[in-house]
């Protein structure tokens, strides 16, 4: 029997994002991905098997999914995905006055992909960087309000940055359930929760 989640709609992108950097933090590395290699560590083989059905749900080309953080795109932005960025980096940050792309060309979006991707992960090696502080001897650990406000605003490009990224792998803002991802595009029917739990 299929166990639903308390969500209604999962945005492929999102879960494409968040199963990639959960395997990089397992390994191997994206190149050595593949089911052969993966399929004696169930945490890892099932996440690669969601990212290829995220893959299809969002109609991106599988051969990418080693070269992912380059930007697996296929398709062509258009002006419109540059103001909507400025839009999503506007509203997180509370700017009345804006953000504003100097390079005004569609084209740039790849590599802005590629650039917020490290982006990304440098800022959740600080977010653990921080919480380990939290764990050292008092007389080592930097002044708590300004921990406090670094960590704060690290939550907030956090933010921003994902949405970022969930925007320009999903500009249509495509949603399934769950069942659909796995009637449709072969997302495994396993509860990952039990299986890491399993081999802890």
């Amino acid at each position: 029997m299929e166990i639903e989640t308390v969500y209604d709609e999962f945005n492929p992108a999102a879960l494409l994002l968040s199963d990639y950097l959960a395997l990089c933090r397992l390994g191997p590395t994206p190149d050595e991905w593949n089911t052969l290699t993966l399929s004696n560590n169930p945490p890892r083989y099932y996440r690669f098997q969601r990212i290829k059905s995220c893959f299809k749900a969002l109609d991106l080309n599988p051969s990418l999914i080693s070269t992912f953080e380059l930007g697996p795109f296929e398709k062509e932005f258009i002006m419109s995905d540059i103001e909507k960025v400025e839009q999503i980096l506007a509203e997180i940050f509370s700017l009345d006055h804006g953000v504003y792309i100097d390079e005004r060309s569609p084209n740039i979006l790849p590599g802005l992909f590629e650039q917020f991707f490290k982006l990304y992960k440098n800022l959740m090696d600080l977010r653990k960087t921080y919480a380990d502080l939290l764990a050292t001897p008092s007389h080592f650990m930097i002044p708590i309000l300004a921990k406090e406000e670094v960590t704060k605003n690290g939550y907030i490009l956090e933010d921003a940055v994902w949405n970022v990224l969930v925007y320009l792998l999903n500009k249509e803002g495509l949603t399934f359930k769950r069942s659909e991802l796995i009637e449709q595009f072969d997302f495994p029917d396993v509860e990952l929760y039990e299986i890491d739990l399993e081999w802890t």
